[in-house]
């Protein structure tokens, strides 16, 4: 029988702005690291610890504009818009 591991899984997930965006790099694009099984709003939380009370992140969308369900566990790396 083999050894299975108990190590959490890290999904890379690139978070993007449209519009200039405190914390966010010129090529408006930044790369966080999530936990697979944790939740959109799970991340949303962590992220938004590091963030002042006036430049918080409310939601996510995907490429269409259509906000992410806070409540999708993140099981595959995504692209996901702070803005439409």
């Amino acid at each position: 029988m083999g050894v299975t591991s108990s190590k959490p899984q890290n999904i890379q997930i690139v978070l993007i702005a449209k519009k200039p965006t405190v914390g966010f790099k010129h090529t408006g694009r930044l790369t966080v690291t999530a936990t697979k099984g944790e939740t959109i709003g799970d991340l949303l939380e962590r992220f938004n610890a590091f963030r002042g009370p006036n430049s918080q992140i409310s939601g996510l969308y995907d490429m269409t504009g259509t906000p992410v369900d806070p409540t999708r566990n993140i099981d595959i790396p995504m692209e996901l818009f702070i803005d439409k």
